[in-house]
């Protein structure tokens, strides 16, 4: 492993320790025990897969902390890879524009998550999110597709348990 990759991991490690903990400030910042938060693992350790990583949990923790616009800024900036990052990233997208009331984008993102990802878990929790939040925007058509996609194609998934009020939702 390259050093400064070796170093980041390293760095990361009690800053995410913070993050499981829900310590989402000390996570981004001073993470205790002299460690870098992922604010400054990003910017030291950017072109490491570490530093990149540092991100994602940097966007996550500001979006966490009410600070959408950084979540934002953060998230837009990590290049996600493999099959359930892409879609992680395009769905915390997708809360954050929708806490800045930045709807069109937000269902955008949650499209983009549902396409982006063959993760039966990860599918059905943000076609519900495309759903509430087509429902929210008097899209009631969407929004039935929506749920109706959980229950026919994810009914196996936690998301589909309570599937149906929905439905009779936008139905009724």
């Amino acid at each position: 492993m390259v050093p400064k990759e070796q170093e980041a991991i390293e760095q990361m490690a009690q800053a995410q320790v913070q993050f499981e903990r829900d310590s989402f400030a000390l996570a981004l910042t001073n993470p205790g025990q002299g460690f870098a938060g992922f604010v400054d693992i990003a910017d030291q350790y950017s072109g490491t897969n570490a530093g990149n990583l540092a991100l994602y949990y940097a966007g996550v923790s500001y979006l966490h902390l009410g600070q959408f616009e950084a979540a934002i800024d953060y998230l837009s900036d990590f290049s996600p890879a493999g099959d359930v990052t892409p879609a992680m990233k395009a769905g915390v997208l997708g809360d954050a524009y929708s806490e800045t009331n930045d709807f069109d984008r937000a269902l955008s993102s949650y499209r983009k998550a549902v396409s982006g990802s063959s993760n039966p878990l990860i599918t059905a929790y943000y076609l519900k999110k495309v759903g509430m939040l087509s429902e929210r925007q008097g899209d009631k058509e969407a929004a039935r597709e929506a749920y109706q996609t959980i229950k026919d194609d994810y009914s196996e998934t936690p998301v589909a348990n309570d599937i149906d009020k929905y439905l009779v939702r936008v139905q009724g």
